[in-house]
This record gives structure tokens, C-alpha cells and sequence, in this order.
């Protein structure tokens, strides 16, 4: 709750204040007259500095009441309320509070389309009152919202035009946010040398400037899924541990994520006693959720080297997996990893045999087994082939791989470099 603290009696202290120590009782007691009583301070004229702090104190305490109400049209409605007033307020107080305001939005569930209204609205204001400095700021958030909602074309649009802004100002705080968004953009879109080229400016300009600490920690996470992408699991756990650190300490909920990914690291790295030994640790209990239950049941699967138990525990998380594209993708690349590591250390001691069997032995549907054997002799993963008439898979003999022109580059690789060092020498000596 907001608070006033103000010496003296109520005799020599302004209305104002009375009025605002009124609406905080009236919160705790009854917030539907809280409501009016807030927005009545908001809208009174006030000309001396103490009034305007009230009346600033006033919309924070009532945007936090209509986060707890659920209230988004109002808390949209406040944002627009409050900018008469913001002309007699100095521009980095109002930038403060239309941010914050913002950020409230962003408590209430499901309020992502009011959220990106908001920012919208208050855009085209900003543009009319040319307040550049909190524009720049709304868009970079704007462009993070459109990120979040799959809305990419819009969300290049916005971080182009805010990015080639802010690096004529060259105001490097900015530039880190707006390079991490970048980078999560292009990341999303699967073009992933764009997105590690945005990490790695995120973080040289995150580098020349004293960059906060949950900052920086979203730089972290970002980077260890980057890693993980590319099968750099140790690097992408220690970014992930840094990063759980830092919003463990600031209790962001955004730790509960980087836990969900070390889990996950350590699932690809085929370690799933280590996923039990982490999920005990008494720093991860509290953001433990369903995303790390659905891990644990995968992990257990994984150490019974059961590929129906794996194949049961994704079904049964199916609709949990499904909603982080990032556990999704590298839980679906594993089962595909596993399934053809065991396939063919069933067929290959074989030069025939009946795919019933390979069923069998593998505990999985034949028409799975046959599409997947399939699969893996036409990528050449697999030298054979399949005798559906019969329902027998023929294994061919391994032919040994030819090396003699790659042998042969080697060696006149190897001649050209000798020539070369023995002309440069001779050079030397006339």
C-alpha cells in the first residue's frame, strides 16, 4: 500500500493529504469507495509540489487497485486520464508513471491485446506532445509485446524504426534492451545467425555500461537457450544457473523459468539423475510447476531407457510440452535421437529381420517402427532396406568409404603450403 508520511496535526496538513490517508483506509476496508476517492485526488487542480506527489502517489495506488481487481479497461482508461495533469509534472516523473502503468497492465492475465493498445495509444501521444524519450521507451516495450504475441512483421517494424533512432543518441542502456528483443524476435523466426549477432550486441553494449542486474540475467537465459540450440549444453547450463541466481535474488518469477531449462540441459546431456537432484534442492522447490513436473516424469523414462515410458510421459504432458516451443523442440529432437540409437542396435547384428520382431523387442507399433526405419534409409542414416510383401527389413553390408580423393586434396594441400614457405625463404635470402 501506498503511504504518506506527513509531521504534524491534521489541522496544519493539506486537504490533500487528508483525502489520500482517507482513500488509503477506505482500500483496506472497503475498495469499491476507494476507487472514487483515488480518482477524485487525481482530477482536483493542484499547484503546489506536495498536491502533485499526492496526486502521483494517487494513480500509483489506484493502478495497483485495478491490478488486483482485474480491472484492464480501467487501469487503460487511468493512462489517459492522468495526462492533463502530466503537463505541470516534470517529463521524467510522468515517463515513470505511463511505464508503470504499463507494467501493471502486464499483472493482469490475459490483458497482452489491452497491453499493446495501451502502448499504441500512448505512442501517438507521445508523438503529439514530443516526449521522445518516453516514445522510444513505449515502442521498445511495444516491440516486446508484439514479440510475445506472435505478431513478427509488426514487431520488426517497430524495433527497425526505434533502433536506428536511439543509435544516433547512442544511449547504450536502450540499445541492450532493444538488442535482446532482437534477438528474440529473429530467434523465433528461426533465423538464428541473425539472433546470436543481436545477443552478441545486446551484451557488448550491456558491457559498456553499468547494466541491471535482471537485465542482465535476461541476457543470460537468452544465451543459454541460443547454446542449447546449438548442443552446447555445459555453457548453456552455466548461463542458466547465473541467470536463476540473479532472479532468485530479486524474487522474479522469471527464475522458475531458467530452472525449467537447466532441467531440460540436463535431460539432453542424458544425465537424469541429475534432474531428480536438482528438483530436491531446497533453493528450486518454490518454482517447481508443471513444466518441471512433466521433466521429471520425461527424466524418469529416460534412466529406465523405456522408449514407451518416454513416449507415455509426453502424451501425458502432451498439452504442458506443447506450450514452451523451446522444451517442445528439444524434448521431440531426444525421442528422435533415442528411437533410432535403439532401432539399429536392433537391426544391425542382422542381415534379415521380420519387423514384427523389431516391434517387439522395441515395445512400440509396428507402423511406427516401419514409417521411422523408413525414415532413417532415406536420410542414409540406415544402409537397407524394406520387404513390405514379406515384412522384413534386409540389413546391407557396410561399404567401406573411399578416402583416396580426400587423400589426394591433402597431399597437394600439403605440397602447395611446402612451396610456398620455401619461396618466401628464398625471397629473404636474395
Amino acid at each position: 500500500m501506498v503511504d504518506v508520511n506527513m509531521a504534524g496535526d491534521d489541522e496544519e496538513v493539506p486537504q490533500v493529504v487528508l483525502d489520500f490517508r482517507k482513500a488509503q483506509e477506505l482500500e483496506e476496508s472497503n475498495p469499491a469507495q476507494a476507487e472514487p476517492a483515488y480518482v477524485a485526488i487525481i482530477s482536483s487542480d493542484q499547484e503546489t509540489e506536495e498536491g502533485m506527489k499526492v496526486q502521483e502517489k494517487s494513480a500509483y495506488a489506484l493502478g495497483q487497485l485495478y491490478v488486483k481487481s482485474k480491472a484492464a479497461d480501467k487501469l487503460e482508461r487511468l493512462a489517459k486520464d492522468i495526462r492533463p495533469f502530466c503537463i505541470f509534472w516534470p517529463k521524467a516523473r510522468t515517463a515513470k508513471m505511463i511505464r508503470a502503468l504499463i507494467d501493471y497492465m502486464g499483472q493482469i492475465p490475459d490483458a497482452r491485446e489491452n497491453q499493446i493498445e495501451m502502448c499504441t495509444d500512448c505512442v501517438g501521444w507521445c508523438k503529439e506532445e514530443k516526449r521522445n524519450f518516453l516514445r522510444q521507451r513505449v515502442e521498445t516495450k511495444l516491440a516486446s509485446l508484439y514479440v510475445a504475441s506472435g505478431i513478427y512483421s509488426k514487431a520488426e517494424a517497430v524495433i527497425n524504426s526505434v533502433s536506428s533512432e536511439v543509435k544516433k543518441l547512442d544511449d547504450k542502456l536502450l540499445l541492450t534492451e532493444i538488442h535482446l528483443i532482437e534477438s528474440i524476435l529473429y530467434f523465433e523466426i528461426n533465423n538464428l545467425a541473425k539472433a546470436k549477432a543481436a545477443l552478441t550486441a545486446s551484451k557488448t553494449k550491456a558491457n559498456a555500461i553499468h547494466c541491471p542486474p535482471l537485465l542482465q540475467a535476461e541476457i543470460d537465459l537468452r544465451s543459454g537457450i541460443l547454446c542449447m540450440r546449438e548442443k552446447d549444453f555445459n555453457t548453456a547450463y552455466s548461463y542458466f544457473y547465473e541467470s536463476f541466481e540473479a532472479f532468485h535474488q530479486a524474487h522474479d518469477k522469471r527464475a522458475g523459468y531458467c530452472l525449467k531449462y537447466m532441467l531440460l540441459d540436463r535431460i539432453m546431456q542424458e544425465t537424469p539423475d541429475e534432474v531428480t537432484i536438482l528438483a530436491a534442492g531446497k533453493t528450486f522447490l518454490k518454482y517447481l510447476g508443471a513444466e518441471s513436473e512433466a521433466l521429471i516424469t520425461v527424466a524418469k523414462a529416460l534412466k529406465a531407457r523405456s522408449l514407451k515410458d518416454f513416449e507415455t510421459a509426453k502424451s501425458a504432458h502432451e498439452e504442458v510440452i506443447a506450450k514452451d516451443e523451446i522444451m517442445s523442440h528439444h524434448i521431440s529432437n531426444l525421442y528422435e535421437t533415442l528411437l533410432q540409437k535403439n532401432l539399429l542396435r536392433i537391426v544391425e547384428p542382422y542381415s534379415h529381420i521380420q519387423l514384427s520382431q523389431v516391434a517387439k523387442l522395441i515395445d512400440l507399433p509396428i507402423d511406427l517402427v516401419q514409417d521411422k526405419l523408413s525414415e532413417m534409409i532415406l536420410d542414409g542414416k540406415f544402409e537397407g532396406t524394406l520387404d513390405q510383401g514379406k515384412g522384413v527389413v534386409i540389413v546391407f553390408d557396410r561399404q567401406p568409404i573411399s578416402t583416396t580423393y580426400e587423400n589426394v586434396l591433402k597431399s597437394i594441400t600439403n605440397t602447395s603450403d611446402v612451396l610456398n614457405n620455401m619461396a618466401r625463404k628464398a625471397q629473404l635470402l636474395i
